[in-house]
């Protein structure tokens, strides 16, 4: 019969250890790649609109 002393021992260490293990390679792989499905390639440009400068005044 079991001493009823509810412990984990050396496997409840084991198990936190090894979901920490997990949890860091998740995060590592969220920083890295931006998501789990890998890198995505976004391009922007932004072009303004040629505007042109009205003209001087004449001087006197």
């Amino acid at each position: 019969m079991s001493d009823n002393n509810n412990s984990g021992g050396g496997m409840g260490l084991l198990g936190v250890l090894i979901g920490a293990l997990i949890v860091v390679g998740i995060g590592y792989m969220l920083l890295q790649n931006g998501s789990i499905g890998g890198p995505k390639k976004v391009d922007v440009k932004i072009q303004a609109p040629a505007v042109t400068a009205p003209a001087a005044p004449a001087s006197k």
